[in-house]
């Protein structure tokens, strides 16, 4: 039997259905017997017996009594409810919230549709239905739904049966949405800082914007605080991030009346500023600082990419595109020097203060290219402070006033145009430019011993250009044919490629270098322009880069199985264009000789080799081969040997101006996980050349079959010549409770190849996702 028993047309409309319904007379009272139930769209009501009061809203539930509100369901044996003032009492309830938090208690009183208060209960935040790994008994817990937000009176906190905490008040998350709140600690170890205590405090200031305060305690070091804010706008985002210690009991300093206070912080943020004449401006900020050049070595936890920081960098950039053909940006980039004093190089690098770059681009212009660069930057070398511990730089430095390097200005434009003729089978890319440069340095009195400014007769030299035509010609050519590779059928491509370059000589000896550098050859620039990283130095070229590549392809589905290519330069003039005194005048017909395979030797185990040998030495400049083997998702073991030969001849004199010293590493890594339940990170570096360990780290992580995780990581790298971290770190997670918070193996899973994260995403759940 269905009725409407539809209130005022201002209140939601009810409608009952049951076996048998009577109605009392003069009462205004329904009885509802046999699978009886009262509906509303925003609540359901059940049981054996319903007393309804069509005038009051109130109804009583006898018998098996259910209520469903917001995906929440209460049971018991009896239910009193007002379906209007939405408000009623259960006796001996059942709970389960749409989250999967469960519980049960003496009573619970239904005081809103957002708060409900249960009496002597035990509340789970983990969904087991049999045994919970967890649980919270309290005399009081009101549960707030729209503040996600649980608050118990006198509450213990059980883990597997055992009280692990009493507290008077206790607070907890009932969603897994943003509340404030402590988050999950993690202990550890440091051979650097002692022993190490972090317990983050999550702010949720809306839903846009949140805060996480960290107090931190390293027994070696002293207190300190670590703190995140994050925010979304209509058109921004950024995080801004801090750290700081006031009083660090072990850090001595360079300098004798160095401060023992030690700070850093980050800001990243993005803008979209809007239109202006069909311009399109964006506003991109990445600025850091720290308190001294070894903050990141000291204290930086969990953080092998950071503890080595050559520089941190500082800029801000304001992007502009979408006007046609044009783009570009005016920047301002600075560094800061994270000097290592164990090492023997003395970080730094010009800074752009500031760098106009505008970029004009039309393709398929009549068939034409053309392409067009411009910039102009003011470079500012920073200068060594009085009194800097680097002693083989001082003299110099106090002569100069602090000065190593000139400052100065340049101006820079390279525009090209190119007419690619692409066909089935091959292409033909001619192409023509014209490269200009203007310089302008800026000298300080007491300036010497910088090599190449100075003219004949010793005077330095302000204002230099520079105008080179650049034309190259750029060819291909694919053929393919049906063959077997491992006895499938595979299509095998053979793609020859001729490179041909012409840049005339100039002798650039009196020209500045910013921020130009050496490159390796490899197959991506043994087909650039330039074998110098920037535009501070054009080497001269009349050049043919050949190059060839064969693939095979499974036929059915297109996978490469199997590539190997080869590529060499042979050069029709001498190289005369060196970068100051570090490099020496190549009078070489032939490049090195450059040969790469990589393949998939099964659908699980690929491997890759590449190596740089050089023909007139008889030796190989650079090697790399790495295998890796990935059976099963979450499984993955790699191995990789890197050598570079060290950049120096055999009287000692640096081959390149690039600050990498030769190295001969292996390293191996693995992500395993060993049971359902336990899996392993982990990873090793090993330095042939100086026969020690630079990194080693293993994490382990333990997943219960329901509501817990514990994680264990330890860690050992380098973070100098002569010095290294070691670092335990221990976390357990109990879900539920505070499912936001740190994880220690976050920062090693990034350093694993390969590695795919084993944490299931989480599914939304619907207010509706029990309907009844």
């Amino acid at each position: 039997m269905l009725q409407d028993i539809s209130q005022p047309q201002d209140q939601i409309a009810t409608f009952s259905s049951s076996k048998t319904a009577d109605v009392i007379d003069d009462t205004n009272t329904i009885i509802l017997q046999g699978e009886a139930q009262v509906r509303r769209t925003d609540a359901i009501l059940k049981g054996d017996r319903i007393d309804y009061d069509r005038e009051s809203g109130q109804v009583t539930s006898t018998g098996n009594a259910r209520l469903f509100q917001k995906g929440n369901l209460v049971t018991g044996p009896s239910l009193t409810y007002n379906v209007d003032k939405e408000r009623g009492s259960i006796q001996s309830p059942i709970y389960r919230l749409n989250t999967g938090a469960a519980g049960h208690g003496r009573q619970a009183d239904i005081l809103d549709n957002n708060h409900m208060r249960m009496y002597d209960t035990f509340y789970t935040g983990c969904n087991c239905s049999a045994d919970p790994v967890w649980y919270v008994k309290s005399s009081k817990i009101d549960v707030y739904d729209d503040e996600n937000e649980g608050m118990a009176d006198n509450g213990t906190l059980y883990i597997k049966g055992v009280p692990v905490l009493y507290s008077p008040w206790l607070t907890f998350p009932i969603k897994k949405e943003k509340k404030t709140g402590f988050l999950l600690p993690t202990y550890g170890y440091t051979s650097r800082s002692g022993y190490d205590f972090m317990l983050p405090y999550f702010i949720n200031l809306a839903p846009n914007y949140d805060m996480t305060i960290t107090p931190r305690y390293m027994t070696k070091r002293n207190f300190s605080a670590d703190g995140e804010f994050r925010y979304v706008t209509k058109n921004s985002a950024g995080v801004l991030s801090g750290s700081f210690l006031p009083n660090d009991k072990e850090f001595k300093g360079r300098y004798e009346d160095q401060s023992k206070r030690r700070w850093t912080w980050t800001w990243l943020h993005q803008h979209k500023l809007g239109e202006v004449a069909g311009l399109h401006f964006d506003l991109d900020v990445n600025w850091s600082q720290a308190s001294d050049d070894d903050y990141y070595r000291d204290l930086r936890q969990l953080s092998i990419s950071q503890a080595d920081k050559s520089y941190l960098e500082q800029r801000i950039s304001l992007n502009f595109s979408g006007y046609k053909y044009w783009s570009g940006y005016l920047m301002l980039k600075k560094y800061q020097a994270m000097s290592d004093r164990d090492s023997d190089l003395l970080y730094g690098k010009y800074e752009k203060q500031p760098e106009l770059f505008i970029r004009g681009e039309r393709y398929d212009w009549g068939g034409f290219d053309l392409k067009t660069e411009n910039t102009l930057t003011h470079f500012v070398f920073p200068k060594i402070p009085d009194g800097y511990w680097w002693d083989s730089y001082g003299q110099q430095a106090d002569d100069q006033h602090g000065h190593l390097n000139p400052n100065g200005t340049r101006f820079m434009s390279y525009t090209s145009i190119a007419y690619p003729i692409e066909r089935a089978g091959w292409y033909i890319k001619p192409k023509a430019g014209i490269h200009y440069s203007n310089y302008h340095t800026d000298w300080f009195d007491g300036y010497k011993n910088f090599a190449g400014f100075f003219s004949q007769n010793g005077s330095q030299i302000q204002n230099r250009s520079r105008t080179l035509p650049i034309v190259s010609v750029d060819s291909g050519l694919t053929f393919e044919r049906n063959t077997t590779l491992f006895g499938h059928s595979a299509i095998q491509t053979l793609e020859p490629r001729l490179y041909y370059l012409y840049i005339p000589y100039r002798d650039q000896s009196d020209l500045p270098v910013y921020d130009t550098n050496t490159t390796s050859l490899d197959f991506a620039t043994a087909f650039a322009e330039n074998r110098y990283a920037g535009w501070d130095r054009i080497n001269n070229a009349n050049q043919i880069t050949a190059g060839l590549t064969s693939r095979w392809l499974d036929k059915d589905t297109n996978y490469e199985r199997l590539a190997v290519e080869v590529a060499q330069r042979f050069h029709m003039q001498k190289q005369r264009v060196t970068i100051d005194n570090l490099e020496r005048e190549e009078d070489k017909s032939r490049s090195e000789f450059l040969a790469g395979v990589r393949g998939s030797i099964t659908n699980s185990l690929k491997a890759q080799a590449n190596v740089q040998y050089d023909p007139y030495k008889e030796r190989f400049i650079e090697s790399y081969a790495t295998l890796r083997w990935n059976p099963k998702r979450l499984t993955s073991v790699s191995i990789a040997y890197r050598y570079q030969r060290d950049p120096y001849d055999e009287e000692h004199h640096p081959q390149t101006r690039s600050l990498l010293e030769g190295r001969e590493n292996i390293i191996g890594a693995f992500q395993w996980p060993f049971t359902k339940n336990l899996s392993a990170v982990g990873r090793l570096d090993w330095s042939i050349r100086d026969r020690r360990n630079t990194q080693s780290l293993l994490g382990l992580e333990y997943r219960g079959d329901c509501c817990w995780a514990a994680r264990l990581m330890m860690q050992r790298y380098v973070v100098s010549r002569t010095k290294s971290n070691s670092a335990i770190y221990f976390q357990v997670q109990l879900s539920g409770l505070g499912d936001i918070g740190t994880n220690p193996m976050e920062e090693l899973r990034k350093n694993i190849p390969g590695y795919e994260d084993s944490t299931p995403k989480p599914i939304p759940v619907s207010t509706f996702e029990k309907y009844e």
